[in-house]
Formats: structure tokens, sequence, C-alpha cells
């Protein structure tokens, strides 16, 4: 039995990819509107939910945006610092170059997220 092997730690351009989604996601209102209640009731139809493909893939986009999300909460606040500064242009003063930051959070998060199930 040939099992397919995830990989321990993330390519940078998917990983540009993730804090991308991140950032739209974060400059949205909806982690204004994220109080565990839907936005809408599901609807029956025919003994199955309605729901569309362009629902599915949103809910999953939200799966995994809580995932980065939370993934970027575990790093140290310099380092959550650094994310926020560079992708949602936020203005923070740091002791060292803001690239060596950046660069050292990007490192945890290559790690951190598969660890969270993001590949």
């Amino acid at each position: 039995m040939n099992a397919a092997c995830l990989p321990a730690q993330l390519e940078d351009a998917r990983l540009d990819e993730l804090l991308g989604l991140w950032a739209r996601w974060m400059r949205s209102s909806q982690p204004l509107r994220d109080l565990w209640y839907p936005d809408a009731a599901c609807g029956c139809v025919g003994g199955g939910y309605s729901q569309s493909f362009e629902d599915m893939v949103e809910a999953a986009d939200a799966r995994t945006v809580e995932a980065v999300n939370g993934a970027i909460e575990s790093l140290s606040p310099i380092e959550q610092g650094a994310i926020v500064h560079v992708h949602l242009y936020a203005v923070f003063r740091f002791r060292e170059p803001v690239e060596e930051v950046y660069a050292r959070a990007r490192q945890q998060l290559k790690i951190g997220l598969p660890m969270r199930g993001v590949y």
C-alpha cells in the first residue's frame, strides 16, 4: 500500500496565496460578523441541502482563513506585528529590521500551517 506523503513545510508560493486570502478576509467585514451564527438559514430541497458550488468554495476558504488566522495568532507578538505590517499595511516600529522578523514569521507559518491541516 502506497500512501501519499503530505509536505511537512509549505512552499513560498502557497504561503503567499494563503496570506493573500487571509489579508482579503481581514479587510472585509467578515471577521466582525463571525460570531458563530450563519449569515442565512440553509434551505432544504428534496431531502438535501441547497448549496451551490460557490457556497462550498466560500465555506472552504472561510475554514482555511480561520486556520491561517489561528496560526498567525500563535506567533509571538512581534512576528504577528510583522505579518500585519506587511499584509495589512499597519504601522509598527521594530527594534530589528522588519524583513528579518517577517522572514522568521513566514518560516514559523510554513511549518505551523501543515500541522493545522492547511496545505
